[in-house]
């Protein structure tokens, strides 16, 4: 029992001082792992065999491919036309962005197969600071599409239309 306490000693420790002297986290693991595995004694060979073993799940080696598929659809605009598409289906609702972006993300995901491929390849809301009504609903909602969603009161949208800035 003490081996394996002073094992993850020296996993977190060699960890934790590679973070902090800027090594990238990365790095960071793979060498943490590679010193803990020489002092418990694990064989060069069974490491290696474990990291090809870990590379081999299709699940992980298919986030990349959505991506890149995400990228080659944004390339080619089939992004925009889907968006579009989105917007011509539900614009027509008060506050539509975000169901115009959740719709794009579900045309997305049903052409990729996979509904988180479309959050993350379409992110059609990624940076924007958005004015929201005071509301943990939409604060969560521009969260969740990786846009800041500010809040506005009510009395300060009326001012803004009067004064012409909305």
């Amino acid at each position: 029992m003490a081996a394996n306490l002073d094992a993850v000693l020296i996993l977190l420790g060699v960890f934790f001082v590679l973070v902090a002297l800027g090594v990238h986290i990365a790095y960071a693991v793979l060498f943490a792992s590679m010193v803990t595995s020489i002092y418990i004694g694990i064989p060069a060979a069974a490491v290696v065999q474990n990291l090809v073993k870990g590379v081999n799940i299709y699940s992980l080696m298919a986030v990349p491919f959505f991506i890149l598929a995400g990228e080659i659809m944004m390339q080619g605009g089939i992004t925009d036309r889907l968006i579009r598409l989105s917007q011509s289906l539900v614009g027509w609702i008060a506050g539509s962005l975000a169901h115009v972006d959740i719709v794009a993300c579900l045309f997305f995901g049903a052409i990729s197969g996979s509904s988180a491929a479309g959050t993350s390849a379409i992110g059609g809301m990624k940076g924007l600071k958005i004015r929201v009504p005071e509301s943990e609903i939409f604060l969560a909602t521009m969260e969740a599409f990786g846009a800041a969603g500010t809040p506005i009161s009510m009395g300060e949208v009326y001012t803004s239309m009067q004064t012409g800035v909305v």
